[in-house]
């Protein structure tokens, strides 16, 4: 699998988002051909609204037709077409303005949530994905999969090439594993190197293929670079735990997960391990690390 310099994003629909807050091209175009479209109707309706009154003039037997009446039935119907116009373009310019303010709205939502560099989620949407979906498995059952994912050898991508290929070898590699995970399964960015996956509904059996897929996939990724060389030799080390099997709360199990991440580093990298410990915060709020196997607690 070779991906080049100008390759592009291939990142899921969900974290397929715009950088930019204002209007685009696209939004202002459409804006302005409703406004044409309402100016079009309302002069067809003028012209017709005429031609009727100048026929039921015409035709009236009790009614003399002259150049006054005509005025005057002219100046009434411009009256009320006018009015119409002006009522249906304002209500009009109204919900169009509401639809762009929604619209840039959601847009300037998601810039707060997305790291521009991989295009991937930041902690803080991290965070409340993790609490929202723990609230799901204490209701409802089931577990979370979690995946703490470090990036290794890229520091020796910028050595080589430079940091702007850095750059692109990162943004490329975020989308090679959004791709590879499923549309409902987030991806986000901790660090310089270092990714979290959240895998609702996956137990650590069905995680651990997810991670090997993963590993692979990035594995086989290679960027031609314009001025010459290949990246083909960044690889992935990954921790995985899961909630509740790992940990009280989801972020016990990050705290699990990236404890083997970093076991995996130090044994050379490109691996993954699956935890079997169990975190949990005492009182004074301190992390407490025990065995999981025994616990009574599904994997």
């Amino acid at each position: 699998m070779v991906r080049h310099c100008n390759s592009a994003d291939q990142a899921s629909r969900e974290q397929q988002v715009p950088f930019s807050p204002f209007l685009t091209a696209p939004e202002l175009g459409r804006a302005m051909e409703r406004y044409r479209r309402a100016g079009l109707w309302a002069l067809s309706f003028a012209a017709l609204c005429a031609l009727l009154s100048l026929l039921a003039a015409a035709q009236s037997r009790h009614w003399a037709p002259s150049f006054e009446a005509f005025l005057a039935a002219g100046t009434v119907w411009f009256i009320a077409v006018a009015w119409y116009a002006l009522r249906h373009s304002g209500c009009l310019a109204n919900r169009t303005i509401r639809e762009l303010d929604r619209s840039a709205l959601r847009r300037l939502e998601r810039m707060a949530t997305i790291d521009r560099g991989s295009r991937s989620f930041e902690y803080m949407y991290l965070k409340a994905r993790l609490e929202d979906e723990q609230g799901r498995v204490d209701r409802s059952g089931g577990s979370i999969g979690v995946l703490y994912i470090g990036v290794d050898k890229l520091s020796a991508v910028n050595d080589r090439f430079g940091w702007d290929t850095g750059d692109e070898v990162l943004e490329e590699l975020a989308a090679t594993m959004r791709s590879t995970l499923r549309v409902y399964d987030t991806l986000g960015r901790l660090g310089s190197v270092e990714y979290l996956a959240i895998l609702p509904g996956i137990d650590r059996r069905i995680a651990r293929r997810v991670s090997e897929r993963l590993r692979r996939a990035v594995e086989q990724y290679k960027h031609q670079c314009p001025g010459g060389g290949t990246v083909d030799f960044v690889r992935l080390s990954i921790g995985l735990a899961a909630y509740p099997f790992n940990g009280e709360t989801t972020e016990n199990v990050v705290a699990a997960a990236r404890h083997v991440m970093e076991e995996v580093q130090k044994a050379g990298g490109n691996a993954v391990s699956v935890s079997e410990q169990f975190v949990r915060t005492d009182q004074k709020g301190a992390m407490v690390i025990t065995e999981a196997v025994g616990r009574g607690k599904r994997g």
